[in-house]
C-alpha cells in the first residue's frame, strides 16, 4: 500500500512540475534565434562553429550574476586577485587585524582570517566532532 501511495505521489509531484514549468515558460516571450559566428584557430585549417548566446538581462535575475546591473558595451572585467592574508593597502590595517566575533560563539577571527582562500572558518568548533584527519 505504501509503495503505491509512494508511486502515485511521485507521478503527481512531475504532473504539477512540468505544470509549473509550462506556466513558467509561457509568461516569456521566445528567446530570440541565436546567430553562429564563425571561429578560425591556428591549429586549425577549417573554421569553427561556436555558437553566441544573448544573455537577456531584462529577464534574468542579475544578482544570481554577482552584479547590481547589466553589463553596458565597453565594460571590462577586472581581473580578481587571489586570496592571500596580506593586508589590504586600501583599507586601516587595525581594522582588519582586529578580532571579530558571532553571537553565540567563542571564537575570534580577524578580516584577515576571514579573507584566506586557504582555511576555513568555523565559528562554532564545539557544534560538531572534529573533523577527520584526511580533511
Amino acid at each position: 500500500m505504501t509503495r503505491v501511495a509512494a508511486i502515485a505521489l511521485a507521478v503527481a509531484g512531475v504532473a504539477l512540475g512540468a505544470i509549473a514549468q509550462k506556466q513558467y515558460d509561457a509568461r516569456w516571450p521566445a528567446a530570440p534565434p541565436r546567430s553562429a559566428r564563425v571561429v578560425t584557430s591556428p591549429s586549425v585549417s577549417a573554421p569553427l562553429s561556436a555558437e553566441v548566446a544573448a544573455i537577456r538581462f531584462d529577464h534574468e535575475p542579475i544578482w544570481a550574476y554577482g552584479f547590481d546591473r547589466a553589463p553596458t558595451p565597453g565594460d571590462t572585467a577586472l581581473p580578481q586577485t587571489p586570496p592571500s592574508r596580506r593586508l589590504r593597502p586600501n583599507e586601516d590595517p587595525d581594522e582588519q587585524t582586529r578580532p571579530r566575533h558571532v553571537d553565540g560563539s567563542d571564537a575570534a577571527y580577524s578580516l584577515v582570517d576571514v579573507r584566506d582562500g586557504q582555511n576555513v572558518i568555523d565559528w562554532f568548533p564545539g557544534d560538531h566532532p572534529p573533523m577527520p584527519r584526511v580533511v
